[in-house]
């Protein structure tokens, strides 16, 4: 997969070709100072901070990063195939000699790794914060957990997303269903129609429970919690449920991915 051009195409939109190379590495340049200067500010603080301070502090980070995933990942993923069409690159790509799985896959892991743009920003200042943690075993188990959840939680936003930019043909459309279904009911549905059962008691215990650990931003701030086993298994359930939806959607764009005409006709 190292010579999948798809993936060289994706991460070539990195580059910022409307400014100039001079205003384009003076604001790499920028950034990697601030992010140095925000490293070596944790790194000083940190020093105050107790064992609890930079637990919260690391759940803190981990939570901004959850956010910002679910704010970029569709707006970042949305358009994998539906440009393709826009820009009419669709019957030149699914005409080459690649295999409708490079294809997917070469959109999946450039989608993703611009996604973890967001991830890699945050490291100067989660790297300092993970040193001053106490490393008990459930701290640990916490630091896996939290890792492997918000990691799958992108991965299941940015299969959602193509697989919507693949049904629909319009990116305009594709954004907005992966908004709808990704944040007004994954994110923000689970947690309201769970508080509602919670608060009214009209549901069993468990439902409200299930419905807490299918919420992205919920289980994450579990997973970064140390808790008992059973909590941890819970939250391993619900990483594995996130991770069969992401397989699943995978797998029905690269079956489908050259006979898109014959299966959604409406255009």
């Amino acid at each position: 997969m190292n010579g999948n051009p798809i993936i060289k195409r994706e991460i070539r939109r990195l580059r910022l070709r409307r400014l100039g190379r001079g205003a384009a590495w003076a604001l790499i340049l920028a950034g990697a100072t601030l992010m140095l200067l925000c490293g070596y500010w944790f790194v000083s603080e940190l020093t105050t901070f107790d064992d609890g301070g930079a637990l919260s502090l690391w759940q803190t980070m981990m939570v901004i990063q959850l956010l910002l995933v679910i704010i970029v990942a569709p707006a970042i993923a949305a358009g994998a195939f539906s440009q393709e069409r826009e820009q009419r690159t669709w019957e030149p790509l699914t005409s080459s000699t690649m295999t409708n799985f490079e294809i997917a896959l070469g959109k999946l892991l450039g989608k993703l790794g611009l996604c973890s743009i967001v991830i890699v920003l945050a490291q100067p200042v989660c790297i300092p914060i993970l040193f001053s943690l106490p490393h008990t075993d459930k701290t640990m188990v916490s630091l896996v957990m939290a890792n492997c959840a918000l990691l799958c939680i992108m991965l299941l936003f940015v299969v959602v997303s193509m697989f919507c930019s693949f049904v629909l043909h319009k990116t305009v459309h594709a954004i907005a269903a992966s908004y709808t279904l990704l944040v007004c009911f994954v994110t923000i549905g689970t947690a309201v129609i769970g508080f509602a059962f919670a608060f009214t008691g009209s549901a069993p215990s468990y439902i409200s429970g299930a419905l807490t650990f299918l919420n992205p931003v919920s289980l994450l701030v579990v997973c970064t919690a140390p808790h008992h086993h059973h909590t941890y298994m819970e939250a391993s359930l619900s990483i594995a449920a996130y991770t069969s939806i992401s397989v699943i959607l995978f797998a029905f764009i690269t079956r489908n991915l050259r006979n898109t005409a014959r299966t959604f006709p409406v255009r």
